[in-house]
This record gives C-alpha cells, sequence and structure tokens, in this order.
C-alpha cells in the first residue's frame, strides 16, 4: 500500500465516527454522548491508523493515531483520553512496536494536556479553536519527534514538516466537523425545547389569564367573609385560603408577564446593575445559608433590553442556584465574551440534576424542588430567546448546575 492510499485510508477512518454521529444524531445526541461512547467511537480510527501507517524516503514509519486521541479526549475529557491510550498501547503490543511503552507515555501525556485545555477549547471563537488545533498538532509532533530523537533515530527535517503539516490540516479539519456537529446538534435540541416551550407556554397563559378574574371574585369574597365574620376560627381559614390565593396570582402573573416580553420598552442596561438588583431580591436566602458569592462581571457589559425583565431573570436564575445549595455553599456568577455575544454564566455546587430532570426544565409546573412551581425557569427561556440569545444548562449530581446564557451585548468604554 503506497503512501497516498495509506493516508486516505487514515483520513476516512477517523472521518468515519463522525459521520455515524452526523447521521444518528437524532438518537445519539452528540452533546450526550459519555465517556465510553466518545471512548469506542474515536477508539476505532485509533487502532485503524495504527494498522496502516506510511512510511517516507528515510525509512520512518509515521500514522495519524494522535488525533482521534484528541479528538477523542476534547469530547470525552480525561476518562476517554486514559481508555484511548490504553487501546493505543495495546494495539502496539499485538502489531509488535518497538517502543509501545513509550508511546503510551507520549499519548497519556497528550491526553492530559488536551484533557486540562478542553474547557479553554470550548469557550473559544471558532478561530481561536483552530489556533488549539494547531497547538495540540504542534506539540504531539514536538513530544513524537523527540521521542524519536531520544532514541537515536535521525529524522530529516522534510519529513518532519510533511508530516506535522498533514496532521495539522487533518486535526483542524476533524476538529472543525466536530464542532459543526455539536452546534447544530444544540441548536436542533434548543429549536425543539423553544417549539416546546412555545406551545405550553401559550397554552399556559391562556389558562392563567382566564383564570385571574374568577380568582380576583374569590379574594373579594373571602376580604368580606373576613370583616363580617371575624371569629377566630374562621380567620384561620380565610386567611390561609388568602394565602394560597396570592400564591396563585404569583404565578399567573409570571405567565402574563411572558406575553409581554417582546413588547415591553428597552433601552441600554448595565448588566452589573441588573445583577446588583437580582441579588439584593435574593440577599435574605444567601445570608440564611451563609454562601459564598461570587461576583464576576464586569461593570462595563450592556444589554439592549426591558431592565424590569433583566432583573427578573437573572434573580431567577440566581435563587434557583441558592436554593440548590447546602448551608456554606458556593454560587457563582461571571461572564465572557464568545466573539459578538457575551455569556453569562450562573454555577453552584450544589445538588446538581439528572438527565431526566434536565430534559423536563422550563416547562410549565416543572420544578426539582416540592415547594417550587417551575414558572421562574421558564420565563428566563422565553426572555433570553426574545434577546435572540440562548440558555444552556448542565449539571451533575452531587457536584452542582452551571446556567450559561448567551446573548448579544455591548462593551462600553
Amino acid at each position: 500500500m503506497n503512501n497516498l492510499t495509506s493516508i486516505l485510508v487514515n483520513v476516512m477512518l477517523i472521518a468515519f465516527p463522525f459521520l455515524v454521529i452526523q447521521t444518528f444524531s437524532q438518537r445519539l445526541p452528540f452533546h450526550r454522548a459519555g465517556p465510553l461512547t466518545i471512548g469506542f467511537f474515536m477508539g476505532v480510527p485509533l487502532v485503524g491508523c495504527m494498522f496502516f501507517p506510511y512510511t517516507y524516503g528515510h525509512g520512518l514509519t509515521y500514522d495519524l493515531k494522535f488525533i482521534p486521541l484528541i479528538a477523542g479526549t476534547l469530547y470525552g475529557g480525561w476518562p476517554a483520553g486514559l481508555a484511548l491510550s490504553l487501546v493505543s498501547a495495546a494495539a502496539g503490543i499485538y502489531i509488535a512496536e518497538a517502543y509501545w511503552l513509550e508511546e503510551l507515555a507520549v499519548a497519556a501525556l497528550i491526553a492530559s494536556l488536551v484533557a486540562a485545555a478542553r474547557t479553554k477549547f470550548f469557550a473559544a471563537s471558532w478561530l481561536r479553536k483552530m489556533l488549539w488545533a494547531g497547538v495540540f498538532s504542534v506539540a504531539t509532533a514536538a513530544l513524537t519527534f523527540g521521542g524519536i530523537a531520544m532514541f537515536g533515530e535521525t529524522l530529516p527535517i522534510d519529513e518532519a514538516l510533511l508530516f506535522a503539516a498533514v496532521q495539522t490540516g487533518l486535526l483542524m479539519t476533524t476538529l472543525a466537523l466536530g464542532e459543526h456537529i455539536r452546534e447544530t446538534d444544540s441548536v436542533r435540541s434548543e429549536i425543539a425545547r423553544m417549539e416546546k416551550l412555545t406551545v405550553s407556554g401559550s397554552l399556559a397563559v391562556l389558562i392563567a389569564h382566564e383564570l385571574r378574574n374568577p380568582l380576583t371574585t374569590v379574594n373579594g369574597f373571602l376580604q368580606l367573609i373576613k370583616r363580617q365574620h371575624p371569629s377566630e376560627q374562621i380567620l384561620y381559614y380565610v386567611n390561609t385560603a388568602m394565602q394560597e390565593l396570592s400564591e396563585a396570582e404569583k404565578i399567573i402573573h409570571t405567565y402574563l408577564t411572558i406575553t409581554t416580553l417582546k413588547e415591553a420598552e428597552k433601552k441600554h442596561v448595565s448588566l452589573s446593575a441588573g445583577i446588583d438588583g437580582a441579588l439584593r431580591d435574593i440577599w435574605p436566602a444567601i445570608e440564611a445559608k451563609k454562601i459564598d458569592l461570587v461576583n464576576a462581571v464586569s461593570d462595563d457589559i450592556t444589554l439592549y433590553c426591558n431592565e424590569d425583565q433583566l432583573r427578573l431573570c437573572l434573580m431567577h436564575l440566581l435563587r434557583n442556584g441558592a436554593n440548590a445549595l447546602h448551608r456554606g455553599g458556593r454560587l457563582t456568577v461571571s461572564s465572557y465574551w464568545k466573539g459578538k455575544e457575551l455569556a453569562i454564566v450562573v454555577s453552584d455546587n450544589g445538588v446538581g440534576m439528572t438527565e431526566e430532570q434536565l430534559e423536563q426544565l422550563g416547562m410549565p409546573k416543572y420544578n426539582t424542588r416540592s415547594s417550587g412551581t417551575g414558572t421562574g425557569l421558564m420565563y428566563c427561556f422565553h426572555f433570553v430567546h426574545s434577546l435572540q440569545g440562548r440558555l444552556r444548562i448542565q449539571s451533575q449530581p452531587g457536584r452542582g448546575t452551571t446556567v450559561t446564557v448567551t446573548v448579544p451585548a455591548l462593551r462600553t468604554t
């Protein structure tokens, strides 16, 4: 098999798992694939690349196994990287590579470096992600060539440059394909969620509107009973009923507020001022639980929206985070730029949620607490959508929850 054929086989092997994931993305969402799934999908091309190496004129053998190793570690985390490193070593033993133990060490080191950088990679813009791909490839090539030199092998410069160029170009293409699939999957999930929210929200608003007048009438009669029959027992029942009516009014008000999101007056609003207002609303809960609050939002960020609606959305997100915390837990609100968009991040180290719970978030009356109504997060989804933004929730049971709101914003000078 000549070199061109071997390289083409390597390319097809590396592209294969992404094509499979793209084909079955509705049944196998990329962003929900676990480390073992990612490890399996990337392990196949990794082994395949090792079985189809190519050789340049000086007799040194090359393969592109580090590309699926890097991609697998990025999308599956360090567990996938560790598994792929072991798979690489096992395949090396099977095909009787002379330096399989050294290659295991190199693979584990590469996986560790990529796993440490994956958070910055996913937070970066598209161009910076491609630059990260170049950094990963150059670092991998340097480690590979350094290992070759350590064992006294002669490394021709032209071969080294050609290998680095092929690996870098293919790694950039691979990660670009992976990011395209991941973003497409995320957009598809967001569209499906917003369709469900729109239908359920419209129905909830209609019902809330029809209930408001009867509840007002009931409240009026309770007030009349309270004045005409001031006995202690009747007052107890009446006050209890009025408290429940008040809670119902709050829920109805939240539902009806959704209908005015797009029509409300908008202006340039300081994000830090909105967060300060939201924190004032929930400060008693923060004090009661002795929560460690970290506010790392810059003062020079402006959103074009309704000021009260922004404060209400931030208040719901921060209150949800505070409610999920145990005494002495940490609640963090921060922000960073993604190109021309701003990401607002609210995270906690509280109880966390399961995948099943995450699927239901934002639906009317769904709430992870027995005392909640679920209307707050539903409002947040609709508010962010009205700003042409996106709201993403990541959570793990026992480790906490991170809510990321991405919206258009301005940096004031």
